[in-house]
């Protein structure tokens, strides 16, 4: 009995013995062929495996997605990240839409169609504040461009610097409550936007402050049925009497609500700001359901 146990463990040594062995010899192969061995850490409260079987190839090599992205910021809010149609052969202007009260990045954001997005990351990020199970903002001029901030710099940290120059000035947009907010952040955050667009809202932006903000262009857009059109339309022609190139364009025989075509009449937005792969060639157009009439 007590032989037979002693001859159990015995055979368990050594089958311990033999793996180690084989271990042993199978990393000795591959570090004789160059490769790298796994590595494997633990960490506690579970397993994390770590490898180190070659160096991860350029995002060149990468194959390239338009798909829309979910980025968190360091805040714990998240960002929707719309990236081009086609991977940029250059650095390519960011532009930031932020959506109105009581409302959410995705439903403004995902009417902007790929076509429309040639040449600029689309860049939408939730409000700073709850409303019910959407977004709303609140907070001075100051807390909201904190929380714009912090998405851009989410925005940044997830787009290769090859592709997107952090540096440069980007172009602002908002509807509703998302146009006072975007006003205000341009208000408190000179030199980070070159452009203004906004929709919706009836408000009168002060060109002296845009100016000295670093803001060279501003379009403002509503609804044949909304409110506040008569209110933007005197806007845009004040900017520009200041001397701030400013346009006022229709978003259609629609209220105070986003077209389905809007991303189309944004990107004649972008024309006009000179941000868009088409803005060499623009020639405004006449039609009186985009133009002031």
């Amino acid at each position: 009995m007590v032989r037979s146990v002693i001859a159990a463990r015995v055979s368990r040594v050594a089958w311990g013995l033999v793996c180690a062995l084989l271990a042993v010899a199978l990393l000795a192969a591959g570090r004789s062929e160059g490769r790298p061995p796994m590595l494997v850490a633990r960490r506690a409260g579970g397993d994390a495996t770590r490898a180190a079987l070659a160096a991860p190839p350029p995002s060149s090599a990468l194959p390239w997605s338009s798909a829309r992205q979910t980025l968190i910021t360091d805040r714990g809010s998240h960002v929707l990240l719309y990236p081009p149609p086609a991977r940029p052969q250059q650095h390519t202007p960011r532009v930031i839409l932020l959506h109105g009260m009581c409302g959410a990045p995705a439903p403004a954001c995902d009417l902007w169609g790929e076509d429309s997005r040639d040449g600029h990351w689309l860049v939408c990020p939730a409000g700073n504040a709850g409303c019910g199970a959407q977004y709303d903002w609140r907070g001075g001029g100051e807390e909201k461009a904190l929380a714009i901030d912090d998405a851009l710099a989410a925005v940044d940290a997830a787009i290769d610097p090859a592709l997107a120059d952090p540096s440069d000035k980007a172009i602002l947009m908002g509807f509703s409550r998302g146009a006072f907010v975007a006003r205000d952040v341009a208000y408190v955050r000179p030199g980070r936007f070159r452009a203004l667009v906004l929709m919706g809202a009836s408000l009168s932006p002060d060109p002296a402050r845009l100016r000295a903000s670093g803001v060279e262009r501003v379009v403002l857009a509503a609804g044949e049925y909304d409110a506040a059109r008569p209110v933007m339309q005197r806007a845009a022609r004040t900017l520009d009497a200041a001397g701030l190139p400013a346009r006022y364009l229709s978003l259609g025989r629609i209220g105070h609500w986003l077209p389905p075509n809007v991303g189309e009449i944004l990107a004649e937005a972008l024309d006009f700001i000179g941000e868009s792969p088409r803005a060499a060639s623009f020639v405004p157009a006449s039609s009186p359901s985009r133009e002031e009439r």
